[in-house]
C-alpha cells in the first residue's frame, strides 16, 4: 500500500481508482515514535530516522502523507482496522484529513462526494482481519 499511494501521489493522472487496505501511510510520523509497538522492528527495513539525517531525509523523499499536494487525487477506498497493532489507525485517518483538504473536486471521474474517497473502519479486526473467519468472509 505504500508503494501504490506514492505512486499515487507522483503521477495521480496515471490513475482513476486505488484500493489501500490498511495502508501505511504516514511513514515518518510512525517510524519517529519509538514507543509505537513496530517502530523498532520497522527500523530494520526502513531505517532509523531518528538517528540518521539521511534516512530522514530519504523517507520524507517517499512518505505518502509528507508528499500530499493539491491535486486531483484518483478515488480511494481505505480499509483501516482499529485493533491494527502494525499500523495505527490515527495515521490512516490523519492521511485521510490531510489529503481531503489538499485534493481537488474530480474531474476526471465521476464525483460523489468527499473528494471521492471512502474510508471504511473495522472495529473488530487487526491487521489481517477479523480472528473470526466467517467476519472475514462477510466483510
Amino acid at each position: 500500500m505504500l508503494v501504490a499511494q506514492a505512486c499515487l501521489n507522483m503521477r495521480p493522472e496515471l490513475f482513476r481508482a486505488c484500493i489501500l487496505d490498511v495502508p501505511f501511510l504516514d511513514v515518518l510520523s510512525c517510524l519517529l515514535d519509538p514507543d509505537l509497538p513496530l517502530a523498532k522492528t520497522d527500523y530494520l527495513e526502513f531505517g532509523d530516522p531518528l538517528n540518521d539525517a539521511k534516512i530522514y531525509e530519504l523517507i520524507s523523499s517517499y512518505s505518502p502523507y509528507d508528499n500530499l499536494t493539491r491535486a486531483e487525487y484518483p478515488s480511494l477506498f481505505l480499509n483501516l482496522a482499529l485493533n491494527d497493532p502494525r499500523v495505527p489507525g490515527w495515521s490512516t485517518l490523519k492521511f485521510v484529513e490531510k489529503m481531503r483538504d489538499l485534493a481537488l473536486p474530480p474531474t476526471t471521474v465521476p464525483h460523489f462526494g468527499n473528494n471521492n474517497m471512502v474510508v471504511r473502519i473495522n472495529h473488530e479486526g487487526g491487521h489481517f482481519g477479523s480472528h473470526a473467519n466467517d467476519v472475514n468472509l462477510f466483510n
